[in-house]
């Protein structure tokens, strides 16, 4: 790619930014405590760390979106906190922000456009700009005229840093770079992002893919809990992480473990909703239920609906939300399932295909593509576990995931038409024998397996952001708890989901975030070669 003239400059300040003594605030809750960082002039400065670290809280401190309540932000050698977010649009302040955030329906043309409303003296270079990132980025020429929302998810982030940079900022910040992104897209943008830092724009790179960003950053910090745990050469840190074996990695700082080990336990206890449901429809009524993780997204949106528009909490919304999907859940199983059961097993894959992919195409015309959170900030806060500081969010979490077992075990145990769903897998005939009507069971059942669902989708909406297509990974972790655990072992779909969540928190710790799924399917792969049964002999 030829760099661009209009992109060059030679400017001699070596600190383009720094933050001092940094505390913010988000009504009572502290999210960034006395934070000190830098950037220096034309490097690619990266910010790593896990989920609600602080990280986005960071780029919208340094754009003006929020105030701090103490320390300094010092851009070219003169401090800006007093400047409007457009002010410092103007000095060359830009972000590309999580999402990218992109005018879904305006044209790829008109969403550049508007990156000009602030620079009423540059709008007459519009034109020559706008060739400009169309030589750096081709295929947006091709799609000029095209909507946003229709380009591809690498497409929409060549667009959102096109924006960004059309107006020749000296500092871009870029927050989650490879959200949503596949991985070979993800390394074609970084080259880009190294190119513009060669054209002499400072770049402040924030993404959870560790080793990636480590290997194009000049510098590296290392945020989490609200504060810089580390900073370095980057290639360093990778010698510190990935260069030695894990047990010394460990032996580093056990605290960390320990954090990991708790949010692993706590994302399989989310996992384990999912697998429960999974192992009522496969267990309970002998079938496979290919809108299992497109109900879990389903429920998602439904939460985010009513925190987007009324302001509710999402754990507070989802009781509702549990009635809701348990009749879709019900009415499913009722009207269509039960017709082709029992035998004709191949029209209910093809039934739950269906509704699945027509679920998955809704969301995708009502809310696009883009991903989504319920990311509500006084989860975030920490809390004190001796040493450790534990987001509260896990714990309420783990506490949520306990309830739904402690519930799922007393239904199962100490009501009738629990124990008739635990009876008709053994016999059938039997059960009919005594009055038992195995199709009424199993509009419960489907309606208590889509339940268990909305709560597996609702906390994972809390935990990560999602999107319409986040469906087949949650199909697919659900799936991946009942094999590892047994089919039909209730205890071992509880110690698969625990396995499972223990390897997706630790291979995206140490192997980067595009490793977890591939770590999830060879723990499932290696569970199928060495006991095809599971971990536990399943209960037929």
């Amino acid at each position: 790619m030829r760099i661009l003239e209009a992109f060059q400059s030679c400017r001699g300040i070596d600190e383009m930014l720094e933050v001092v003594n940094l505390d913010v605030y988000y009504g009572d809750l502290h999210i960034l405590w006395g934070l000190n960082f830098k950037a220096k002039d034309k490097q690619i400065t990266a910010v790593i760390g896990p989920n609600g670290a602080g990280k986005t809280t960071l780029c919208k401190t340094i754009v003006g979106l929020v105030s701090p309540k103490s320390g300094s932000i010092i851009f070219e050698s003169e401090k800006i906190n007093h400047l409007s977010p457009v002010e410092r649009i103007r000095k060359g302040i830009t972000i590309l922000p999580e999402g990218r955030r992109l005018f879904s329906n305006l044209s790829v043309k008109e969403n550049l456009e508007l990156a000009f409303y602030p620079f009423k003296e540059e709008r007459k270079r519009m034109q020559d700009r706008l060739e400009q990132v169309f030589n750096i980025f081709p295929i947006l020429r091709e799609r000029q005229n095209q909507l946003a929302g229709k380009l591809s998810g690498g497409q929409q982030q060549m667009l959102a840093i096109a924006r960004a940079l059309v107006t020749n900022p000296k500092l871009l910040i870029i927050d989650e770079l490879s959200l949503g992104l596949a991985p070979k897209v993800f390394l074609s943008l970084l080259d880009i992002v190294k190119k513009i830092r060669d054209m002499g724009v400072s770049v402040i790179c924030i993404d959870q893919n560790v080793r990636q960003l480590l290997e194009v950053a000049d510098w590296a910090y290392v945020l989490e809990g609200g504060r810089i745990r580390m900073e370095g050469n980057p290639k360093e840190l990778i010698v510190n992480i990935y260069g030695k074996p894990i047990w010394e990695v460990v032996n580093m700082d056990i605290l960390v473990l320990l954090s990991l080990i708790i949010r692993g336990i706590t994302l399989g206890g989310v996992f384990a909703c999912l697998g429960l449901g999974a192992f009522i429809w496969r267990g309970v009524m002998r079938i496979v239920n290919l809108t299992h993780g497109d109900y879990a997204v389903l429920s998602a949106y439904l939460c985010f609906v009513f925190l987007t528009f009324f302001g509710i909490d999402p754990l507070l919304i989802m009781p509702l939300i549990l009635v809701i999907m348990f009749s879709l859940g019900f009415i499913v199983q009722k009207f269509f399932i039960n017709r082709f059961l029992p035998g004709d097993i191949t029209r209910v894959v093809l039934i739950t295909f269906a509704l699945g992919f027509i679920i998955k195409n809704m969301l995708q015309l009502i809310f696009t593509v883009d991903e989504r959170s319920l990311y509500l900030m006084h989860y975030r806060q920490a809390v004190m576990l001796g040493p450790l500081e534990v987001p509260l969010l896990y714990l309420v979490s783990l506490a949520f995931a306990f309830i739904v077992f402690v519930a799922l075990h007393l239904f199962l145990k100490r009501t009738l038409l629990g124990k008739a769903m635990r009876a008709i897998p053994m016999d059938a005939e039997a059960a009919k024998m005594l009055g038992i009507d195995p199709k009424q069971v199993y509009n419960y059942a489907m309606g208590l397996a889509t339940m268990l669902a909305a709560v597996g989708g609702t906390i994972l909406g809390l935990l990560y952001q999602f999107s319409p297509a986040s469906g087949f990974e949650y199909m697919s972790l659900a799936i991946g708890v009942v094999i590892i655990g047994g089919f039909t072992h209730v205890k071992g779909t509880i110690v698969g989901s625990l396995i499972l969540g223990l390897v997706y928190v630790l291979s995206g710790f140490f192997f980067g975030i595009f490793y977890q799924t591939v770590a999830v399917y060879l723990t499932i792969l290696v569970t199928l070669c060495i006991r095809p049964t599971g971990i536990f002999k399943s209960e037929e």
